[in-house]
């Protein structure tokens, strides 16, 4: 016998569910969150160094400590270095 549920299950990866009595759809998603380290002279949100080694919170910012009306700005080496390490692709 042919069930619907199994085979919009099956193409679509839509899933059902009970709970109290109440049939809940869902999408099963599956993430991977990836730390790592890129080889850039400063933060990635800010303009202060990178050094390893120095006296604890030497190489902070104004954006580093929170200050009020400080915005934080993306390294742009940052985001090509871990564009490049995700995709392999040389920019």
């Amino acid at each position: 016998m042919f069930d619907v549920s199994s085979a919009i299950e099956e193409c679509t990866g839509l899933k059902r569910t009970m709970f109290g009595g109440i049939v809940m759809n869902y999408f099963v998603t599956i993430g991977i969150e990836i730390h790592c380290e890129l080889k850039t002279n400063t933060k990635m949100f800010s303009g202060a160094p990178v050094r390893f080694g120095e006296i604890a919170n030497t190489c902070t910012s104004v954006v580093d400590l929170g200050h009020p009306g400080c915005l934080p700005c993306v390294n742009k080496e940052a985001v090509a270095l871990a564009i490049k390490a995700c995709t392999d692709y040389a920019l």
